[in-house]
């Protein structure tokens, strides 16, 4: 351990006060008697004395007396005596209410020894039975009451003090230290001086707490200042100026600081040996110190030499076969590993071995610890056979205490599992994972944060399984041990939360992801406050849910709010908030807010020139961009230069930026269509093709929406054949990638349905429009009105096949659907306008007639509303 700390404080525990005698014989007589019968073994006859005496003193005397006070005291140091700690605490309460019921903590200075006694004797309980959290709550406000009797600089601070501050740093709750070491400083300095050994370690103590918070450099002047101290003083300069030393060392050394750790170390190494000799065991802690420094330098050479100075200090003073002598072999046997020295620290490896298992046993943690060492090496040198042997050894071990080993069985595993996954054992290492997480929830255990990275690495190997099942499940799970480890507004939880809603858009469970989204937003505006850079994407994340949802009124203000964020953070200039810009500027879009949308996208070409120059290939994704806004508003000339420019670009680097140029040649396209130009748009769609095909293949997502599109062109110019044929290459392609009943199938199959019925091969269409039916039904509900538009579509091929019966059913359908689940009534009068001309086509001039008059009474509510 590289840090020392000096003035560890140990827990006194106080005794039970004894109060003012009382001349009253019934009581004094029973209080003694309970005292000899418990000094004799009789426990049961002692309570039983002592609880008459407790009755004969409320009865003679009051609740509150002394000697009723002292009665309680009494049994509960009878029950403490025969660790019966639940019942001595009862009494304890009970004497401490005794003095506080009627004033609470106003104690005054007649009853303040005897409050006190009581809180510290219940303190002392609790300290017993290793309830800290119990402890530092009595403790405080033992100390608050004993400032207000006594003064704040009363001597008994000082103490109940660094008791406090020693409960604290047993649970690692250094953030409450820091006050009280700075509190105990000011007593310190008032009582012994700014210049006394008390002081010194106190700020050496405070310093180890900044150490602990990672509060570097809040640590490095408070001990370059009792150093400096130190050094003038007589007291300090051997004995405690080499610790000093190693503590501002250590400092450096976290920081990676190494050259200014050198030469501490060194001098505090050089104090030591020649105040307490060269084969001291007090100067191991120097020398680990520096070879630690030399190995992380990988100045293995020199860390080797004090590792062995340091074993030999050690086998000099315990013996070559003892147990003390084990982790500094193992550390020699690290520092051959890294040399790679392999032959020489199996050796020393297999010595740890037989030391432990004929020292410790074979069942032991520390044979457990050297058997992982000696596995890892074998893992090194890619013996994973003979690693794996003592991985499973080292866990089976582990197994027996696992609330004492768990850190060495996850290594263990952990490692087991990575010779897995190297050797494409898949079930193995999923099998170990499970085990380990398996261990940490056995009934009775605490949450152990521990499993968190066993949870994690078993949704990775599932992710790449595509198993969702299971890697929904273990996000899950992971929610419930991070919620209950680390609160349910922590930021790992928020983190987590936000990597299942990632999964759930993923996989289009757009439903699932956006409770957790908001659930993720409110966590980091809680927690982290608006400046937050997590907040910022995870209100980007539930922004573009929204917009991919069709949501723009929703995504806009938190994609708005998003942009700001990242603003204020990195700079309006900032490459990075091209991502925000775009993201803002596609929902403006999308609202067919051109100006807001134009200004934005210029701002992100203006950086990408600015960052990457006029002829760089990246700059095309901007020009396309504000290509489209340009489309969007009609104005052609503009956009066709900007698209242009984009493809002159990207034709630079067609394998990073194929992408962006069909793209450009989209957009070109577009523009031809828009004004007739059908050659020279097909000339577009086909030379995207081309490329799309030579970088993703033919059957590639984009391929088919490319072939969709030249299908359509196609389609308008009445070429029914060609596009026929592409449609069905399309068709083929999407069944290939996504399955012939995914939605994302729907436009390819109503599009060839569209292009059979302008052919009138109404038989043809009819099994693609059932079909598109079929998924919708499935994937929306049976009342969708997303269904509408498919039943108006197969409705139209029966009665051009002049099935006007199966057409009658799904046009009443449709009106059905709009009249109870619509929000649109143009919806409906599309329905019964269709269904009008239906009977028309049947000779039914009445039912037309009176679905047309419903249709007009519907249009003139629109029209003309109340």
């Amino acid at each position: 351990m590289l840090f020392r700390r000096l003035a560890l404080l140990i827990l006194m525990l106080s005794v039970f006060a004894v109060g003012a005698f009382c001349q009253n014989l019934s009581w004094e007589d029973l209080s003694k008697q309970s005292w000899e019968l418990d000094k004799k073994g009789n426990f049961q006859e002692a309570i039983s004395s002592a609880r008459k005496a407790l009755d004969a003193a409320t009865k003679q005397f009051g609740p509150r007396h002394n000697n009723v006070l002292m009665s309680l005291n009494q049994i509960a140091a009878i029950y403490k005596s025969h660790e019966r700690y639940s019942e001595a605490e009862l009494y304890l309460k009970k004497a401490l209410a005794v003095r506080t019921l009627s004033v609470g903590d106003s104690v005054s200075k007649q009853d303040y020894a005897d409050v006190y006694s009581a809180m510290k004797n219940l303190y002392s309980i609790y300290i017993i039975q290793n309830k800290l959290p119990m402890a530092g709550k009595v403790l405080t406000r033992a100390i608050m009451i004993e400032e207000k009797v006594m003064g704040r600089n009363h001597p008994n601070i000082e103490k109940d003090l660094r008791e406090l501050i020693r409960i604290y740093e047993v649970q690692d709750k250094f953030q409450r230290t820091e006050p009280l070491y700075r509190r105990l400083l000011k007593l310190e300095e008032k009582r012994y001086g700014a210049s006394s050994a008390e002081v010194a370690n106190t700020i050496n103590n405070l310093a180890s707490t900044y150490r602990s918070l990672k509060r570097y450099s809040e640590a490095e002047p408070l001990l370059e200042k009792i150093i400096e101290s130190a050094e003038r003083a007589t007291w300090a300069m051997d004995k405690y100026l080499p610790t000093y030393l190693n503590n501002l060392g250590t400092v450096y050394f976290y920081q990676r600081k190494y050259a200014e750790a050198e030469p501490l170390f060194k001098r505090a190494l050089a104090i030591d040996e020649k105040t307490l000799g060269p084969l001291s065991t007090d100067i191991v802690t120097d020398l680990n110190n520096l070879a630690t420094l030399y190995s992380y330098q990988k100045r293995y050479k020199e860390a080797e030499e004090l590792y062995n100075r340091v074993l030999d200090i050690n086998e000099k003073t315990f013996g070559v076969d003892s147990a003390n002598i084990i982790k500094y072999m193992n550390n020699i046997a690290a520092i051959l590993t890294y040399q790679r020295k392999y032959n020489d620290a199996e050796g020393l490896y297999k010595k740890v071995i037989e030391i432990s298992e004929k020292s410790l046993g074979p069942d032991h943690p520390a044979t457990a610890a050297a058997l992982n060492n000696m596995a890892f090496l074998y893992q090194t040198r890619e013996e994973f056979a003979e690693a794996e042997i003592l991985y499973s050894r080292s866990a089976l071990i582990c197994e027996k205490d696992l609330e004492k080993n768990y850190s060495v069985m996850k290594m263990a595993i952990n490692n087991l599992v990575i010779i897995y996954k190297i050797q494409n054992r898949m079930p193995e290492a999923v099998q170990a994972l499970s085990r380990l997480v398996d261990m940490s929830e056995k009934p009775g255990k605490k949450v152990n944060p521990g499993s968190i990275p066993a949870i994690k690495e078993l949704i990775a190997i599932y992710a790449s399984q595509d198993n969702f099942k299971m890697v929904e499940e273990l996000y899950l799970k992971l929610i419930l041990i991070e919620e209950r480890a680390f609160g349910a507004e922590s930021p790992e939880l928020a983190g987590t939360m936000n990597e299942l809603a990632d999964i759930y858009r993923t996989r289009k469970k757009l439903y699932a992801a956006e409770p957790l989204l908001k659930k993720v937003i409110a966590i980091a505006e809680m927690v982290d406050g608006l400046q937050s850079k997590n907040l910022s994407i995870y209100l980007n994340n539930l922004g573009t849910l929204y917009f991919h949802q069709g949501k723009f009124v929703e995504a806009e203000p938190l994609l708005n709010k998003a942009f700001l964020l990242d603003e204020k953070a990195l700079g309006r200039d900032n490459p990075e908030m091209i991502t925000p810009i775009n993201n803002l500027a596609a929902v403006y879009s999308c609202q067919k807010k051109y100006k807001e949308a134009r200004t934005l996208y210029s701002r992100a070409l203006d950086i990408s020139l600015a960052t990457l120059g006029p002829d760089h290939p990246g700059v095309g994704p901007a020009l396309n961009n504000l290509a489209y806004i340009c489309e969007s508003e009609e104005d052609y000339v503009e956009a066709g230069k900007l698209y242009n420019r984009a493809i002159e670009l990207c034709e630079k680097d067609m394998q990073n930026y194929h992408s962006a140029l069909n793209f450009s040649l989209n957009g070109l396209t577009n523009i031809c269509k828009s004004q007739g130009k059908y050659e020279e748009a097909e000339s577009y769609l086909k030379r995207s093709l081309a490329i799309e095909e030579k970088a993703a293949g033919k059957d590639s997502a984009l391929s088919a929406e490319i072939l969709n599109s030249i299908a359509r062109l196609y389609r308008v110019q009445g070429r029914y054949s060609e596009a026929q044929a592409a449609l069905k290459d399309v068709i083929a392609i999407g069944e290939k990638s996504l399955g012939s009943d995914n939605p994302l199938m729907k436009p390819y199959l109503n599009n060839l349905a569209t292009v059979y019925f302008y052919q009138k091969k109404y038989d043809a269409a009819e099994p693609l429009l059932e079909k598109i039916l079929d998924i919708d039904e499935r994937s929306t509900g049976m009342n969708s009105t997303v269904l509408v538009t498919d039943l108006n579509n197969l409705a139209a091929v029966y009665a051009n096949q002049k099935k006007f019966g199966d057409a009658e059913v799904l046009y009443a359908r449709a009106a059905y659907i709009c009249q109870n689940f619509g929000n649109d009534p143009r919806e409906l009068v599309t329905v019964l306008d269709n269904m009008a001309n239906m009977y028309d086509m049947n000779n039914d001039p009445e039912k037309a007639g009176i679905l047309r008059k419903r249709s007009q009474s519907i249009i003139s509510r629109i029209v003309n509303p109340k």
